[in-house]
């Protein structure tokens, strides 16, 4: 089993595929007067709930947004950093592995296009995999479930680009060297 999270603080999302069949899928919607520590509180409980209860596989978390344009870069960071601080506890605990998939290769998984917009990430899941959704942040958590279970061998039906997308998470290319100044 594989867990996709798209973790935001308005409502992340959240599918589990078994066997490639969706078992759950759902969106932690947040009302909007509570506080972001009772946000966060919320959502690191629906989560852990779910990692807590069921022997996953692997659970795939999207990486931050770098150039997110909400201005509540403080809050996704304060919520992403807990729900990271719980998925490290789960390890240790139950042996649960995670990884992060950064937006841009999310993104380049699901549409060959590291910078596709949201409603083509829509469109993509629905006529690649023929899951319908009208909820962005489900549709992520689905490509981040199917970017598991390829990550983990389970599925061989993949196009070059997608081979390449986790090709090039297993193997990030080293960091480049920094350039000697000219005296």
């Amino acid at each position: 089993m594989i867990l996709g999270i798209d973790p935001s603080i308005t409502s992340s999302g959240l599918v589990v595929l078994h066997n490639g069949n969706v078992e759950l899928a759902v969106s932690t919607i947040n009302k909007a007067e509570l506080t972001i520590y009772e946000r966060v509180k919320t959502i690191y409980q629906q989560i852990n709930g779910i990692v807590t209860k069921t022997p996953f596989d692997l659970v795939v978390i999207e990486g931050f947004s770098f150039n997110s344009k909400s201005g509540d870069t403080d809050k996704i960071c304060y919520l992403g950093h807990r729900i990271r601080e719980g998925l490290e506890e789960n390890k240790k605990t139950f042996g649960t592995p995670w990884i992060e998939v950064p937006p841009t290769s999310l993104k380049k998984f699901v549409c060959n296009n590291g910078n596709a917009k949201k409603e083509l990430m829509l469109k993509e899941v629905y006529k690649r995999w023929k899951f319908d959704t009208d909820v962005n942040d489900i549709a992520d958590a689905y490509g981040l479930a199917k970017f598991g279970m390829a990550y983990l061998g389970q599925d061989s039906d993949l196009y070059a680009y997608q081979i390449e997308t986790i090709d090039s998470l297993r193997n990030p290319k080293p960091a480049k060297k920094p350039r000697k100044k000219v005296k």
